[in-house]
């Protein structure tokens, strides 16, 4: 758990405690590669809609418009 908490020494006592920190640390690491692929994934669409406006302008001013 050390990994999880950036080296901080608290310990869950509890039973409750520890299946909580379990299960957290299970959800802090699945979410923030989810998290990390949604940002990516906008990113990606606007770099196509930019490439797509430039593709179109390209093509729209040799028809002579």
């Amino acid at each position: 758990m050390d990994v999880t908490t950036v080296g901080s020494n608290i310990y869950a006592v509890t039973p409750t405690g520890k299946i909580l920190s379990v299960v957290l640390a299970a959800l802090g690491m699945m979410m923030f590669p989810v998290f990390t692929v949604y940002v990516t994934s906008l990113v990606q669409q606007a770099n196509k809609r930019k490439q797509e406006y430039y593709q179109s302008q390209q093509t729209g001013q040799g028809d002579g418009k």
